[in-house]
């Protein structure tokens, strides 16, 4: 009996613990809506197709909105969650959950943006390869750069991203007396 309990307990303390995820998942899914919107973006501006080579480049800059989302994440915990006193504890343990969640949702989001947004993005990525001479078969390039290859990129990227993201969050906001601000 008391290993059900014990079993009971631990589900109950998870689903409340759970709980207090609510704001980190919420700008999980606001992030990954600004991803996609930036795949738009991306898209429109040429770098899926007449201007590939500067992708890479481009992309980096996607910190900024990571960035930005991450201290509004901080701000939105602090005034919700902690009624203004957002100790510095307290936004490192959000700061981990999002880079939990952001590097998890990552395949995900980049996975529906480049199915629907940029359908012909590998097809792009592979017939760059050959003109640069990095491939010397189309097919063999386009075996290569596929999704799984770039599913572990995406998950490497945004999880640097936000552990860089995550610094800049605390060294910006943080305080002599080592509370953050929330205005």
């Amino acid at each position: 009996m008391s290993v059900y309990s014990s079993l009971f307990c631990n589900f109950l303390q998870n689903t409340a613990t759970m709980f207090y995820w609510k704001i980190e998942f919420k700008w999980t899914l606001i992030f990954s809506l600004v991803s996609i919107m930036w795949m738009v973006m991306e898209r429109i501006l040429g770098l899926h197709n007449g201007f590939l080579e500067y992708h890479l480049y481009f992309s980096l800059l996607s910190i900024i909105p990571l960035y930005v989302v991450f201290t509004l994440a901080i701000k939105d915990k602090g005034v919700n969650r902690y009624e203004g006193e957002n100790q510095l504890m307290n936004s490192i343990y959000t700061l981990l959950k999002l880079i939990l969640l952001v590097t998890i949702s990552s395949p995900f989001v980049q996975y529906l943006a480049l199915s629907y947004v940029s359908p012909n993005y590998f097809k792009n990525l592979a017939q760059l390869a050959v003109e640069q001479s990095k491939f010397t078969d189309l097919e063999e390039a386009k075996s290569v750069m596929g999704f799984e290859a770039y599913a572990f990129m995406v998950i490497l990227k945004y999880f640097l991203m936000s552990v860089a993201a995550s610094i800049i969050v605390l060294l910006v906001n943080l305080k002599k007396s080592g509370t953050l601000r929330n205005s």
